[in-house]
């Protein structure tokens, strides 16, 4: 995560292209990011302190992707999910990773919400 070129700056997420063991480059994703600041802090950690930082080494835990209302598609671990349950499981993932219990109970009431209404499309168009 420490630039080659300049050894002062440091980079994670989607700024970084991080080497995997095998030559690959890590994906720019959230699992990912996280873990990349926590390995970042130790580094810096031991930087400032002497030490060599150590490589940045995660497993993938999966990958979910929406496709529209109700049906998306995950992959977590090994077990591929496909339809309303990888929707479910994408939705109720990302839900738990909010702060906070009141900003989830607002989130749940906007997706109740938006299951009785269609979405609301808007073009605003600016000509000059």
């Amino acid at each position: 995560m420490q630039s080659r070129s300049h050894p002062e700056v440091w980079a994670l997420g989607d700024c970084a292209s991080i080497p995997t063991p095998d030559g690959h480059f890590y994906p720019a994703l959230a699992q990912h990011a996280i873990r990349e600041a926590r390995q970042l802090a130790r580094n810096l950690a031991a930087v400032l302190s002497g030490r060599p930082p150590a490589p940045f080494v995660f497993h993938s835990l999966g990958t979910m992707a929406s496709l529209g209302h109700t049906r998306a598609v995950a992959q977590v671990f090994r077990f591929r999910l496909t339809g309303f349950p990888a929707w479910w499981l994408r939705r109720t993932y990302y839900l738990l990773q909010m702060p906070r219990w009141d900003r989830r109970l607002r989130i749940v009431l906007d997706w109740t919400v938006a299951l009785f209404f269609r979405p609301d499309i808007t073009k605003v168009d600016i000509t000059t």
